[in-house]
């Protein structure tokens, strides 16, 4: 009988009582074995358990016919060839073996067409041709290797007889097989295939006189090895200087990978705002094509001295009765403060006072009751520091000026910097001229200016200081506020450039606005500093619970400042506490959850406010001190009266305003609120927010877009809307 019956040998082999009586689990087989999924005619195959493998014994089926296990397999085996030991353990049993791969490649010659199979279940992967080279990764067992063909892994037999000389034979017993030249030349006529893996910036932000290091890594996935590939960075922005060409050492074909640092410097030349740096991967062999990726970080000058004049005043000296007024043959002093604003000290300073008016006659430097005729020599003034210069005049006949005009110049020679400012003093001829002109802050009126590498188109208004004053008092008003600022004394791994700056800031100074300028007492305002994810979760339930007493009365304010990210699995945004890992973000503050209980109770009117990224994506670029982390903002959680002023929109990011020691949002949001005592509707205050801060952002380079988010149960009301 040609083709007999699986099923009719199985129950010959039965009848003949073939099999062995065991009174132990394991058994041990002189030959491979087929374990089937049944002992039925179309049974199919489960696995091939190789020669001297242990298989757990379950129970006999019927003659040699045994319910048995291997490994993470069940199914039926026959037990015709059942070696006379039987195991209780796996203690005597050999188990394969793996020789560690060697640090270099070994690679074998075929002498005829081979099949690479799956270890698991011994399906074919690939036949491979003869005379091909394959990649030998490890050694099984006697004349069992582990090996790459091109893209495929898998298991083969290489005995003698499949080893193309004897050369090669004897390295392969040894495990010593070296490159030959004919495998090398099959290595090199396959390209690689070069992709950025990862890049890093060891600092958020490059200072002028500092170096930060950029850290590229490589990946190679095809099947050459990839030879002379280097990185080329180019950048537009001045002060910044890097090696233009860089070479990465070779990299290994299929998988692998090298890491390469550069150093990037900031000079003296580099100034403030952000950078973009284009890093491009070139492969010259076989010019494979690599996406040229853009590196963006914020960059920082050198501190340098800033020179304003702070106050200045003019004084007659009477030759005879005073009278205010400019007369003919009389002395007057001309007295200025300069003042250093700047980060830096102002060394070596020379200063020169100029008025080039017919009728005036400088007569020299008042210094100590005396007159000296040279200019003065002031050696420094140190960072925040000022200094008061008078110089005395005389006027006569030939002065006919409706005003008095002087330019004031200085130059630090220690910096190379210079400045200049103009003094203009109107002259009534009736009334004279006030004895005092005091400048409000920073030079901005009398027509004087600063000049220093390039002119100041707007004074930053410090919205810190004199915050308006109401005698309003709102006493159904609620504010809960948080800053979370400080990640990193909670979180060892983080570094400070990953804290959120200047949240800390923001809310404090929201804080007082709320409690001076919107009237709420102070006792009604919950401030929460670097919160965890308790105190939040409790400031949250204070506020909800003062919603509920106050029986739908209340006005609630939520300010926030602080990282936020997206939670990978839910997609929805999540505030993070400062204890809370982005690994861990089930345990940070859900944005849905917070706004549920915000207008759990109905209120008449609910505010929040944002300062951190709702806009989608994950985090931005680990490299930028970014406030928050991109997040996309769903408005179908806006229920109930409630109003959501976000700092930026889409894929955005809401930054950090240095200069101001604030985020650009909560900058503008409390200037406006200062510059209005409060009395705004918020219509006005949100196209306020998004022109302002889309402008001063655009002037630094970043694209940040302020967004109002309202419920549809006030989409026809909330522009009318007051804080106050």
């Amino acid at each position: 009988m040609k083709n007999y019956s699986p099923l009719l040998f199985l129950i010959l082999i039965s009848v003949l009582g073939y099999g062995q009586n065991y009174a132990s689990k394991y058994a041990v087989f002189d030959k491979k074995m087929l374990m089937l999924k049944g002992a039925r005619e179309n049974s199919e195959l489960v696995c091939v358990v190789p020669k001297g493998n242990a298989i757990r014994i379950m129970e006999k089926v019927n003659g040699p016919i045994y319910k048995a296990q291997y490994k993470n397999w069940n199914g039926y085996i026959i037990s015709f060839n059942l070696k006379n030991r039987l195991e209780t353990n796996l203690v005597h049993v050999k188990k394969p073996q793996f020789v560690p791969n060697s640090s270099r490649k070994k690679y074998v010659t075929l002498s005829r067409k081979t099949y690479i199979t799956k270890k698991t279940n011994y399906k074919m992967v690939i036949a491979v041709p003869k005379r091909e080279i394959l990649e030998v990764m490890g050694r099984v067992k006697k004349g069992k290797y582990l090996v790459r063909y091109m893209n495929h892994i898998g298991y083969t037999d290489l005995g003698r007889h499949n080893i193309h000389n004897e050369v090669s034979q004897a390295m392969l017993a040894t495990m010593k097989i070296n490159k030959s030249p004919q495998a090398k030349r099959f290595v090199e006529q396959y390209p690689p295939i070069i992709s950025i893996d990862d890049i890093s910036f060891s600092k958020n932000v490059l200072c002028a006189g500092e170096s930060n290091q950029l850290m590229i890594t490589l990946r190679n996935t095809g099947s050459g090895d990839a030879k002379n590939v280097f990185v080329r960075l180019t950048s537009q922005n001045r002060g910044i200087t890097y090696p233009q060409i860089s070479h990465f050492p070779e990299i290994g074909a299929n998988g692998g990978m090298r890491s390469m640092t550069i150093n990037v410097d900031g000079n003296q030349y580099l100034e403030d705002g952000v950078a973009t740096l284009s890093i491009e991967v070139v492969e010259p062999k076989f010019n494979g094509q690599v996406p040229i990726r853009q590196l963006r970080f914020e960059t920082e000058e050198l501190p340098k001295p800033i020179l304003v004049i702070a106050d200045y005043k003019v004084r007659e000296i009477p030759s005879g009765q005073a009278n205010n007024k400019i007369d003919n043959n009389e002395m007057m002093d001309l007295s200025f403060t300069i003042k250093n604003v700047g980060k830096a000290n102002a060394e070596q300073l020379e200063i020169d006072v100029k008025c080039d008016q017919l009728g005036v006659m400088f007569l020299g430097q008042v210094k100590d009751y005396s007159i000296k005729e040279s200019n003065p020599e002031m050696k420094s003034i140190i960072s925040g520091d000022n200094r008061t210069l008078t110089y005395r005049y005389f006027i006569n006949s030939d002065f006919h000026g409706q005003k008095l005009s002087f330019k004031v110049q200085a130059s630090d020679r220690f910096n190379g910097l210079d400045f200049s400012a103009n003094l203009n003093i109107p002259i009534d001829e009736k009334a004279g001229f006030d004895e005092a002109n005091i400048v409000d802050g920073m030079v901005a009126s009398y027509d004087s200016n600063q000049l220093l590498s390039s002119e100041l188109t707007e004074i930053i208004d410090d919205v810190d200081k004199d915050i308006p004053v109401t005698k309003v008092r709102q006493n159904s008003t609620y504010a809960l506020i948080i800053g979370n600022e400080d990640y990193k004394s909670r979180q060892r791994t983080l570094s400070i450039e990953q804290n959120a700056s200047y949240s800390l800031n923001d809310a404090e100074v929201f804080r007082e606005y709320c409690q001076k300028t919107l009237g709420i007492p102070a006792k009604q305002i919950k401030i929460l500093r670097n919160a965890t994810a308790a105190e939040m979760s409790q400031g949250l339930a204070w506020i909800n619970n003062l919603a509920k007493i106050e029986n739908g009365d209340a006005n609630l304010i939520f300010y926030y400042s602080g990282h936020g990210m997206a939670n990978e699995e839910t997609k929805s945004p999540v505030i993070i506490p400062v204890d809370v890992s982005t690994n861990n973000l089930e345990y940070g503050i859900q944005l849905s959850d917070a706004f549920s209980l915000l207008t759990e109770h109905p209120s008449r009117q609910v505010t929040v406010f944002l300062d951190a990224c709702f806009s989608g994506g994950g985090r931005n670029q680990k490299l930028l001190p970014s406030k928050g982390i991109k997040v996309k903002a769903n408005k179908n959680v806006i229920l109930g009266n409630m109003v959501v002023f976000s700092s930026s929109s889409r894929e955005e990011t809401s930054f950090i305003y240095r200069e101001a020691k604030h985020g650009y949002f909560t900058y503008f949001l409390l200037k406006k609120l200062k510059e209005t005592k409060g009395n705004i509707d918020y219509d006005e205050l949100g196209n306020y927010l998004n022109r302002s801060v889309r402008k001063e952002a655009g002037l630094n380079g970043i694209v940040q877009t302020p967004e109002v988010y309202f419920s549809q149960k006030v989409a026809n009301k909330w522009q009318e809307w007051q804080l106050k």
